[in-house]
């Protein structure tokens, strides 16, 4: 297939029908077809704020691992300690290049003989070509189950308490997984243990999905929640400085700059990259940190775009979006380090031509 042809190819999510019934407004992203909003962005992201909002994004690749050796050879590549998530159901981990620098932050999901990979892109193809360079005579395989597989993200202040109503068991403690049946089918749930962003993600097979989603969606509504779409939900990442794949999430960067020590262990021995991210560690080697902006004024152009103090440059802005909750534009990007330490900072962003003044400001939870 030629180049032109491949990109002319638009996926639809599994559940797009019910997307497009409860009123989806739909937009191209990387290849897919995902509801921009239903109507209403801005009651979309206060309830992301204040209440409770779902946003389906099963777009995310997948990656199903099998074979007898694929948590050993996992956690050879990856930075967080997967025999310790064996007796758990879930946890994140990066992998990482040998210099240090981020392939992908992704969720590890263990299914009992077999595990479960979700990305942080949208095509899972490159996450697979990372791992196939370090099987040689192991037992593992990969299979690319992208659309195998739904993958919800529910959020906000209510979000573990419609995770009790569906499960109908306590959820207690941040590193909270359990498994539950709804409908006949078995769903996880694992939540998200990032600073200032309550959420769960929900995890079930493709088939008969829709029944599971219309339960999920039911009990949604009769508890106020929202279905939300991407914009909704990139303003709610933004303001609380998750980062994306592809944007902050690469390999121009390393796991300690995006501020991801908590899914790298320093206490499990080798792993890829370990002794780079041991000396940045040790030796307080990092030069720069994610950081959040606002701005009032509309900027033109894509990222990264970058950003001074003076006729010095500082840093690059790597995301931005409008909030129509704040009435502000909001970003991320990263700042060196002697300018990442407090609230405030006054910036400007170049983009073209003309420049925008900005305000930095640490990532909720690092106030």
């Amino acid at each position: 297939m030629s180049q032109s042809a491949a990109k002319s190819v638009i996926q639809k999510l599994v559940l797009h029908k019910i997307h497009s019934k409860s009123g989806a407004r739909f937009i191209g992203r990387n290849g897919w077809r995902i509801p921009r909003d239903y109507g209403n962005p801005l009651e979309e992201i206060q309830a992301g704020y204040n209440g409770l909002a779902l946003v389906d994004r099963s777009y995310l690749g997948k990656v199903l691992v099998s074979g007898q050796d694929r948590i050993d050879l996992l956690q050879r590549i990856s930075t967080n300690d997967l025999h310790t998530a064996t007796a758990s159901p879930g946890t994140d981990t990066l992998f990482i290049t040998p210099k240090g620098r981020i392939i992908d932050l992704c969720r590890f999901v263990n299914l009992g003989q077999e595990s479960l990979i979700i990305s942080s892109f949208y095509n899972s193809q490159s996450l697979i070509d990372w791992i196939n360079r370090f099987i040689i005579m192991e037992d593992v395989e990969l299979r690319d189950t992208s659309r195998e597989y739904i993958w919800l993200t529910l959020l906000g202040p209510a979000a573990a308490d419609l995770i009790r109503l569906l499960a109908h068991k306590i959820i207690s403690g941040k590193d909270e997984n359990i498994w539950f049946s709804l409908n006949g089918k078995s769903v996880f749930a694992c939540r998200n243990v990032r600073p200032a962003f309550p959420s769960f993600d929900l995890l079930f097979s493709a088939g008969g999905a829709e029944d599971v989603f219309l339960e999920i969606l039911h009990l949604l509504e009769r508890n106020n929640g929202l279905l939300i779409g991407e914009s909704a939900y990139q303003a709610l990442r933004i303001q609380n400085g998750i980062p994306e794949g592809g944007s902050e999430l690469n390999e121009e960067y390393n796991p300690l700059e995006v501020r991801l020590q908590s899914f790298i262990s320093f206490s499990k021995g080798c792993y890829t990259g370990q002794e780079v991210i041991a000396r940045l560690d040790s030796f307080d080697k990092v030069q720069k940190y994610l950081m959040c902006l606002e701005f009032g004024q509309r900027i033109t152009g894509h990222p990264p775009l970058p950003i001074y103090i003076n006729e010095e440059l500082i840093g690059n802005l790597t995301s931005y979006i409008f909030n129509p909750l704040s009435q502000k534009y909001i970003g991320m990007g990263f700042i060196k380090k002697r300018h990442a330490l407090q609230n405030n900072i006054s910036v400007k962003i170049k983009a073209g031509r003309s420049f925008v003044s900005a305000l930095v400001k640490l990532p909720p939870g690092r106030e």
